[in-house]
Parts: C-alpha cells; structure tokens; sequence
C-alpha cells in the first residue's frame, strides 16, 4: 500500500489542481443557450451538500485503499497557465483523470455492485466535448462531462455534465447577488440544457479558482424547459482531514449519479436530501440504509433523516462497514 495515500480520503482531502497565472482580460461567455431557462427565485444554496452528510452516507469507501497495488510516488504537477476556457477544461479534465485512477480501488467498487453495476471503476470515464443526444435543431456539447460503461458504447449513460469558466470572467459569488443579471446566470442556464438533454440532475462547474456543484430539478408540469437549481462553491485551494474539498465534491456527485434510482431530473419535493436514511427491520433488528450509497448501520449519523424503506434491500445490499 502507498504510504502517502493509505486510504481513498487521503486522495480526496487534497487540494485541487495548480495554478500559476491566469489571462488578466476578461474573455466574453459565448454560449447557445437554447430554452431552457432558471429563474433567479428558482436558484438556491445545496445546504445539505455537507462533509457532514456526505462523510456517513459514503464512509465505507473512503476507508479503503485508494488502489489495489500500490501507486509510484507522483511527480510534482507543474502549475497550469490559464488563458481561456478550453485551458480549464483540459486542467479540470486531467486533475479529474488523474483523481479517479487514484481512487478506481476496491471501495469505488462496492458502490458499483450495490446499484447492480457489473462495471469496474476503471468504466466511469471522463469525457471531452462528447456530444448529447439530438434536441433539435440545436446541438449541445458539454466541455465536460461523465459517463459510465465503455468508451466504445455512444450509447452510455450519462452521470454528471460539467462546464469550464475562467475565474476572471465569471465567479460563483454572482450567484449569491439579491438579483443576479442575465449574464451571472448563464453558466446555470447552460447546464440545464445539457441536464435535460442528457437526463441527470447532477452537474459542475470548474474555474481555476473553484468548482461548484449543482444539482437541478423540475418546477413546471407542462414546461420541461423550466428547472430550478441548488448549487454549493467549493475552492480548489480547500485541504486537509474531515472538509469538503473540491476533489471530494466531485466524486461524491460521480457516487451519487451511479445510482440510476436518483439520476433523473425530478421535482424539488421528489429529489431526497443526501442524509436520508431508510428504517428497515429485520427479525427484529432494526437497520438505517442510506438511498444513495446503500450503506448500512445499526445507529443513525447526526443529524440524519429517516423513512421507512420503501421496499427493503437485499441480503447482499446489507453489508456492515
């Protein structure tokens, strides 16, 4: 076993990817936006995107070794000089590369057999402007996205879509505004095309300076092109033991999109907080199961929430970590 990343969270507590300079004139957004439209009073924090109800809901992987042999010690990654978008989308592309072979251990592949997924982790790839199906006339190409099965396989699920954004033209903090402009929206707006077409709630957005993750969800019964948004900005220079960082932002989305019972766009009241756990008993012994990753305890995390299990899992879902 490496010595210096013993277990997955070692990986995910690092920091992000490096760095140096970064172009000083503004570049302006270009983007076809088709309909797909998010009103500002439709855009909210992702409170419950937390260390504290991620770190229960997925512990057991972050216990195990990130890999099954042990890794060479890596060379120091020289800091990235970033002129334009594309530079960010090949840096977020290769740190995002580079993370998920790090952690494609053992623990990565008990979330792929617990969803029923016959696929090693080495099949989460990692795409570059992969095209999305046909809305249209119109054709939308993600600078980032992730998908899992084959790279062979055109047809593969898609997991989460991503978006790349110099720091200097557009940052997370334009969100926060009592009344964001049209242009601080366009990232969102961007997405939730990309989220419709591909069908997953699950989207990020990287800058050079942070990572923002997004989940959408549904607001009209007869408009599909209307969603509202949840969003949580993470800095990349975030580090160190028990702290969302971005690297653990982003693989905890991945783990949370294998999950084909949750990777739809649904309303706001159908999409379930993360630290929602199901109350299943059996021959007298009461369970806590969590809807995303399926793991088990005997003991509730804090802070958690609970239901009864709307079926009950298998034997083999039942494993205790």
């Amino acid at each position: 076993m490496s010595k210096r990343y013993p277990t997955t969270a070692s990986v995910l507590f690092e920091r992000g990817p490096p760095v140096g300079s970064v172009r000083d004139t503004p570049v302006r957004m270009y983007d076809s936006l088709g309909k797909t439209a998010i009103k500002p009073e439709h855009i909210s924090s992702w409170d419950d995107f937390t260390f504290a109800n991620l770190w229960p809901a997925f512990q057991c992987i972050f216990i195990w070794p990130p890999s099954n042999s042990p890794a060479p010690p890596r060379s120091p990654i020289p800091p990235y000089t970033i002129n334009s978008a594309n530079d960010v989308r090949e840096m977020t592309k290769h740190h995002l590369d580079d993370l998920l072979e790090r952690t494609a251990g053992d623990g990565a592949r008990v979330i792929l057999s617990r969803v029923g997924r016959s696929l090693s982790p080495s099949n989460i790839i990692i795409d570059s402007c992969r095209r999305l199906p046909a809305a249209g006339d119109l054709i939308y190409v993600p600078r980032l996205s992730v998908s899992l099965g084959n790279k062979q396989d055109g047809g593969r699920p898609w997991l989460v879509v991503g978006s790349a954004r110099v720091s200097k033209t557009w940052h997370s903090s334009s969100l926060s505004q009592e009344k964001p402009s049209s242009s601080d929206l366009i990232p969102l707006h961007q997405l939730a095309c990309y989220a419709r077409f591909s069908n997953t709630p699950y989207a990020f957005i990287a800058s050079d300076r942070e990572v923002i993750v997004v989940r959408y969800f549904r607001v009209s019964e007869n408009d599909p092109d209307q969603f509202g948004a949840e969003w949580k900005a993470i800095p990349w220079s975030v580090a160190g033991d028990q702290v969302l960082t971005g690297n653990l932002a982003i693989w905890c989305l991945i783990m949370m999109a294998l999950n084909d019972n949750h990777r739809s766009v649904n309303f706001r009241d159908e999409t379930l907080p993360i630290n929602l756990w199901y109350r299943e008993e059996s021959n007298g012994v009461v369970h806590f199961r969590n809807h995303f990753s399926l793991r088990t305890l005997d003991t509730l995390p804090t802070n958690a929430k609970v239901v009864a299990t709307p079926g009950g899992p298998s034997d083999q879902n039942r494993m205790m970590f």
